[in-house]
């Protein structure tokens, strides 16, 4: 399945293809939003200790070095 050019997405300013913000390379953006969903995230994770809960993620995304014990 090939995608055609037209749809892709670009960046108003230089022209460039859009990209989804992943951490896979040197263009992943840390904003304040970011950290905002981040330390809202690990305040979650804290309010769940001590309970029995189970995580389920419907979709397949590598998260490598993110594993935690609750």
């Amino acid at each position: 399945m090939k995608i055609p050019s037209e749809l892709v997405p670009r960046c108003p300013v230089c022209g460039a293809p859009v990209t989804t913000n992943l951490r896979a390379d040197d263009k992943f953006v840390e904003d304040e939003g970011w950290h905002a969903a981040a330390d809202n995230y690990e305040k979650f994770l804290k309010s769940c200790e001590g309970k029995r809960l189970c995580f389920w993620n419907s979709a397949w995304v590598p998260v490598v070095g993110l594993s935690r014990t609750l």
